[in-house]
């Protein structure tokens, strides 16, 4: 009978069949229009816009992830705590459920510590700081992941980010005061690029110094290093060691950044003692807050599309408040409207018809993105980078790793750049890092089975060509002729 209705007012006017007709293909390729940026999307060819916004102890990294979901990661150091977090967009209410807290599965802390060994006479503060980060090592928490640095004219990484406190204490072994100058603002914005290069949730910079700036022709100052690590992220925590009861006004260097990034700066009395309750809790500020996740789809139903202004308002109990506007981009296709149109009976054909060709585009569509996937991988494969060293692992014929990146890590995870299936391998338990002078560390991230260099084992230390490492019954010669 529905059919019947159809044909017999298709053949009274076929005019008003053929609109319908082009009313449904138009939709029809809408639809496929949209399929095609969602699949763009998922193979990285649309990118999240991140909005910061900052209010006292509060901050909110707000990501649009996909088109009807924005996510919020809040920090607000304790003892705050979240009381209600709320948004709206248009005039229409969006819920958040409830928050999830710091640190949820999966999410890491990253802590770069930077030392200043520029001046001999500086022995004595230099060992107070050594002293000061072994304090701090004991209370690291299983989500945190260190470097270190040392700087004087330049940066020198000790052991790359990534690591745990144990890699940390091994090294400051090696740290003393043996530099000349100190290059301080090239070092902390260095240090801040490559923590934002880092993949982690939050990000600090701790930098122990007296502030004192030695290099005169400098094109940097505290601004750029504001800059920099906001857009890395990154909070700096200025520690000043000065010896002296009055405060050197070199410490602005550390004061500023601290303040302007949501950090924290402490200083050392005349004896180089830090305050007791910043030692015994260092990495608490770090803490706080959580994520959530905010649906736009009511906004979406109420007609909205296209570019748009979310208003997000967190609070906490203590009453302060911080509101943001985050802009996010909602679908713009009409269907709400035609999928109720869709379902009236004498539109059924059409959608049927129209349903049909939409999964025949989005089959070919697929088909295209795979053969795609296929030939970029295949180029990748033919211009892959000249390694930088070989890994041959011993017992396997022929087997080999060809080290291309500064930086690789080793463990049986299979997000590492090198990874192993055998058991006695830690899921991270080691990274290669090649120096700005050509040499090669590695450096054990904690593992169970530790890692030995000719049967001696180490935490840290450098690979020469040659070199047997052991990983747990994983065995591989380090070479640096067989690179290519």
């Amino acid at each position: 009978m529905i059919v019947a209705d159809v044909m017999g007012g298709a053949s009274g006017d076929a005019g008003r069949a053929a609109s319908l007709a082009a009313d449904v293909v138009c939709r029809g390729a809408a639809m496929a229009a949209a399929a095609l940026v969602a699949i763009a999307a998922a193979c990285g060819g649309v990118r999240a816009e991140v909005t910061t916004a900052r209010s006292g102890q509060i901050t909110l990294r707000a990501t649009q992830a996909t088109p009807l979901r924005l996510q919020l990661d809040i920090h607000a150091p304790p003892p705050a705590r979240i009381a209600s977090v709320a948004g709206s967009l248009g005039g229409t209410a969006l819920v958040a459920p409830s928050l999830v807290e710091y640190p949820a599965a999966g999410q890491l802390t990253a802590i770069y510590i930077l030392i200043d060994t520029s001046d001999p006479a500086r022995r004595r503060a230099v060992a107070r700081k050594i002293r000061h980060i072994r304090q701090m090592m004991t209370l690291a928490k299983p989500h945190h992941r260190f470097g270190l640095a040392r700087f004087d004219q330049q940066l020198r990484v000790l052991v790359p980010l990534g690591a745990g406190p144990k890699a940390v204490e091994a090294a400051l072994a090696n740290v003393k005061a043996d530099g000349l100058r100190t290059y301080f603002f090239e070092a902390a914005i260095e240090a801040s690029r490559q923590l934002g290069a880092f993949q982690a949730d939050r990000r600090a910079l701790f930098i122990l110094s007296d502030g004192k700036i030695e290099d005169v022709k400098t094109a940097y100052d505290v601004r750029a290093l504001v800059a920099a690590a906001r857009r890395a992220s990154v909070r700096v925590y200025g520690m000043g060691y000065s010896g002296s009861a009055v405060e050197p006004r070199e410490f602005q260097n550390l004061r500023v950044p601290s303040k302007e990034t949501g950090g924290r700066f402490v200083k050392t009395n005349a004896r180089f003692d830090l305050p007791a309750d910043f030692l015994a809790s260092p990495f608490a500020a770090l803490g706080g807050g959580g994520r959530t996740v905010l649906d736009l789809t009511p906004a979406r139903s109420a007609g909205l599309g296209g570019p748009a202004n979310a208003r997000i308002t967190v609070a906490l109990d203590g009453g302060q408040t911080l509101v943001a506007t985050v802009p996010v981009l909602l679908p713009t296709l009409p269907l709400g409207g035609f999928l109720q149109k869709a379902k009236q009976p004498r539109y059924l054909p059409y959608t049927i018809g129209g349903g049909v060709a939409v999964l025949v585009v989005l089959a070919l569509l697929f088909r295209w993105f795979v053969r795609l996937r296929r030939r970029l991988r295949e180029a990748r494969e033919a211009i892959l980078p000249a390694a930088i060293a070989v890994l041959e692992f011993v017992g396997e014929t022929g087997s080999k790793f060809e080290m291309v990146k500064r930086s690789i890590s080793i463990g049986r995870r299979k997000d590492n750049d090198l990874a192993l299936g055998n058991g006695s391998v830690s899921g991270y338990h080691a990274t290669i890092h090649r120096k700005s002078d050509g040499s090669f560390i590695i450096t054990d991230r904690d593992s169970e089975n530790g890692v030995a260099i000719n049967d001696e084992e180490v935490k840290i230390a450098e690979l020469k060509d040659g070199d047997e490492v052991d990983l747990g019954e994983v065995r591989f010669r380090f070479s640096l002729t067989g690179a290519t």
